[in-house]
């Protein structure tokens, strides 16, 4: 249950069915409360010059969180700047602890609230790695020199750099549009002796990169197209083969037999069409948008196409081999 904190303007409070948001702050400031703070309940004096009773009154605005760190902490909203005075006053602050802030107690200001932060890490290495990319869900953890797990990698890694392309991007985002931007750029004679791990990576299609064209995601294509493709076929990878590694369509008729059946299929795309009588959208489970449970079962690369009916209507491509180049691919219905 969602609560709204007391005083809190325009805010309202929270009812089943609501729709809200959580943000994300990307700054702090910390300071102990100046004289001036105990027995005025909802303000908080601070001091304009260094000391621990310091507050960059410039970092604040009304909206920020305003927490007692004191013991069992709670935290309010601020409603006013008074830099005349050097005060902030605040909502009643909820939570288990104090509902208002003494001299001297710890004090915590959140502010720079953004809607999401996103990394992007532009990672290019030398050095011996050791790769695994097992599992369904298409991911590679790379192990350079970092412990006993990477005991066949070299120890000796260098992060290349050239000056002025950055090895880690932060973005913060506000209703969609960036507002800040932050980057880590090594120097030209790259990072020597590094060690570093990156594991986990799913190998996300992006359309800011290029990945996918523009149209694609703003039209929200995105969201209604699942692909899949076999083990080999991840990056860095090779050619599967037939019968051992590469995806299964079987081919069913309208009672559910399998009349035919490929084991060479390289990848599949399959687009969710318009929604069956037991599906609603939007959802966030898949078998809302594909028809068949076998096609979203992360356990196996088997994979069941239908005849269009009343319970089945997803759109299914597959690609193969070409018979001239069996290194390129080749689609079929």
């Amino acid at each position: 249950t969602l609560i709204d904190i007391n005083g809190c303007s325009p805010c309202v409070t929270m009812a089943p069915g609501d729709i809200y948001r959580v943000e994300l702050s990307t700054s702090t400031s910390a300071f102990e409360a100046d004289s001036g703070s105990t027995g005025n309940a909802q303000r908080v004096y601070y001091s304009g010059s260094a000391g621990t009773n310091y507050l960059d009154e410039s970092l604040v605005e009304v909206g920020d969180t305003l927490e007692n760190l004191n013991g069992l902490r709670s935290i309010g909203i601020i409603t006013a700047i008074n830099t005349s005075s050097n005060y902030v006053t605040h909502t009643v602050l909820e939570g288990p602890g104090f509902n208002s802030v003494w001299d001297n107690e710890p004090v915590r200001i959140r502010h720079n609230f953004v809607n999401k932060r996103e990394y992007d890490f532009d990672i290019t290495f030398k050095g011996t790695a050791v790769e695994d990319n097992a599992g369904e869900i298409r991911t590679r953890t790379t192990c350079t020199g970092y412990d006993a797990s990477c005991a066949t990698a070299s120890n000796n890694v260098t992060v290349k750099g050239d000056g002025t392309a950055a090895l880690v991007t932060i973005r913060d985002y506000e209703d969609g549009a960036e507002v800040a931007r932050a980057t880590n750029i090594p120097p030209a004679a790259g990072i020597i002796n590094t060690s570093l791990r990156v594991s986990g990576l799913n190998f996300f299609l992006n359309g800011i990169y290029g990945d996918l064209p523009e149209w694609f995601t703003r039209n929200k294509w995105h969201q209604y197209v699942m692909v899949a493709y076999s083990n080999d076929e991840a990056p860095g990878g090779a050619v599967c083969v037939p019968a051992t590694d590469c995806l299964t369509l079987n081919i069913r008729d309208g009672g559910g037999g399998i009349f035919a059946s490929r084991d060479d299929v390289r990848a599949m795309v399959m687009l969710a069409k318009d929604p069956l009588a037991v599906q609603s959208w939007p959802s966030a489970t898949a078998s809302d948008y594909y028809d068949d449970n076998s096609n979203i079962n992360l356990a196996d690369d088997v994979f069941d196409r239908y005849p269009e009916s009343a319970t089945f209507n997803d759109a299914m491509r597959i690609s193969v081999s070409c018979p001239s180049d069996p290194g390129k691919l080749c689609w079929s219905n």
